[in-house]
């Protein structure tokens, strides 16, 4: 639940509290508010916690905001079973599904308020024996997102994610508690008072997420930087400070073209080496 998706965010290493992306539904859902238009978005992911597929609709509308339906398939395991017999009888699957329900608009003043409802569940199918267990809660994610007029090349952003009821598993003391996670973040155009348009845009941004009411506590600095050409093609690098598989580095870059946009990202790092995988995220945008 704490994977975002999107190669635009993954580009910058998850520092987007603070700007307008459709990725912004998983950091911080008050950046869906400056969408200006319709949006059907496809995203897939490899990660060296499972393979994800996303899809969304957004619907933007002047003067009420963005509306958007997502749904988010993470494929955990996928292996043969054997029945006790040591043979091969058929496979089973563990599978998260998750699906959130979006609001976000603008309240005035630069101030944009976002909110997900978000319904999750994990189960096995196929073969899975006497011993697999199901479960299935809900929660929320609320954000901010502030663009002062005084100074229109700065943004922030903050959001606390997966609010809601622990997940049961298997009996209610063995429930385990959402991973909550506040994410505080800004972001600043480095060149606005330097050129005289804006067709150049050097981005810099800056987040701290911070993990609530789950231990061990962790705490995940992030910076990320986009150079962007009239708002159609984009490079982008992130990093991401972490103990382990959540410290990375990444590049990625991004195109938009008529009513299409595509934006790719690859992390590194030692651990995620280690790991043998091979992440690689994807997002495929069609406005309309």
């Amino acid at each position: 639940m704490l994977v975002p998706l999107g190669g635009h965010a993954t580009a910058l290493g998850n520092a987007l509290a603070a700007r307008v992306s459709v990725d912004a539904v998983y950091i911080n859902p008050a950046g869906l508010a400056g969408l200006r238009d319709d949006h059907f978005v496809v995203q897939r992911a490899s990660t060296f916690v499972a393979e994800f597929t996303g899809l969304s609709v957004f619907f933007a509308r002047p003067g009420i905001g963005t509306l958007g339906v997502t749904y988010r398939l993470a494929d955990l395991l996928e292996q043969e079973s054997t029945g006790g017999s040591g043979m091969p009888v058929g496979k089973f699957a563990i599978r998260d599904h998750a699906l959130l329900a979006s609001f976000a608009t603008e309240v005035g003043g630069g101030l944009y308020a976002g909110f997900n409802y978000k319904l999750y569940h994990t189960g096995c199918s196929g073969l899975c024996g006497p011993e697999a267990a199901s479960g299935t809660t809900h929660g929320v994610d609320v954000g901010v997102r502030y663009a002062p007029e005084r100074v229109p090349a700065l943004r922030v952003g903050a959001s606390v994610l997966s609010l809601g009821f622990p997940l049961q598993v298997v009996n209610r003391r063995q429930a385990d508690r959402l991973p909550t996670r506040l994410r505080v973040g800004a972001a600043y155009d480095v060149l606005a008072h330097v050129q005289a348009d804006d067709a150049i845009e050097l981005w810099i941004s800056a987040e701290i997420s911070r993990t609530l009411g789950t231990e061990p506590v962790a705490t995940n600095p992030a910076v990320g930087i986009e150079l962007s050409y009239r708002d159609a093609a984009f490079v982008r690098a992130g990093h991401v400070r972490g103990e382990g598989l959540e410290g990375w580095t990444a590049l990625g870059v991004g195109l938009e073209y008529n009513r299409f946009s595509v934006a790719v990202a690859r992390p590194f790092g030692q651990d995620i080496e280690d790991s043998g995988n091979e992440p690689f995220q994807i997002t495929f945008g069609v406005r309309f």
